[in-house]
């Protein structure tokens, strides 16, 4: 943090150099010889240009990994909204299917119509993906109400559309170094430790 505002402070300062330079420079060009310092105003201008063009490629060195943490997070919320609505989606369906939740091998048929759009399939850091998620094969056509509220309903995967299976489908997500996203069957969406994943 020392070293990115002393950079900044740098950078302010060469641009005052420069503006300052330049401004004496015609100053001096339009006093027909009235002025003196053309060279030393010159000199300025150079020190001033190569200290901004020096100090703004190590701003941007160390402002990337902050935008590029600042996006990581943006895309895990994103993913974390996706899977709410898919979670709610599935539940709509039980209410809908007395009660029962959809097949595991046509989940994404299935609740489709109940999804607003079909970006809700996927994950923003993976867009060419239809689906960025799987449901849980164990809940395959099982009533809602006999399933424990804290029970993984949706994960993370590559398995693609109408992807289900378990714990060898799970695939995190590239906008997550340390978490994984799961829906539960209560309709809350949790990111996970990887560390915890075999608690679940």
């Amino acid at each position: 943090r020392a070293l990115i505002t002393v950079t900044a402070a740098m950078a302010i300062t060469a641009l005052a150099g420069l503006i300052l330079g330049i401004v004496a420079l015609v100053k001096i060009n339009r006093s027909g010889g009235r002025l003196s310092g053309q060279g030393l105003a010159i000199a300025g201008i150079s020190v001033s240009g190569f200290m901004l063009l020096f100090s703004i490629p190590i701003m941007a060195a160390m402002l990337l990994p902050a935008f590029a943490r600042g996006k990581q997070r943006a895309g895990t919320i994103s993913c974390v909204n996706n899977m709410k609505q898919l979670a709610l989606a599935v539940r709509i369906y039980a209410v809908d299917h007395d009660d029962q939740l959809p097949p595991a091998a046509a989940w994404c048929d299935a609740i489709q119509s109940g999804v607003g759009s079909p970006k809700v399939f996927q994950c923003p850091t993976e867009p060419g993906r239809r689906c960025a998620y799987a449901f849980n094969a164990k809940l395959d056509g099982k009533k809602e109400g006999e399933i424990d509220p804290q029970t993984v309903l949706l994960f993370e995967s590559d398995a693609g559309w109408n992807g289900s299976g378990g714990a060898a489908e799970l695939k995190p997500h590239q906008h997550s170094i340390r978490t994984v996203n799961v829906a539960f069957a209560d309709g809350s969406v949790q990111q996970i430790l990887r560390s915890r994943l075999g608690t679940l």
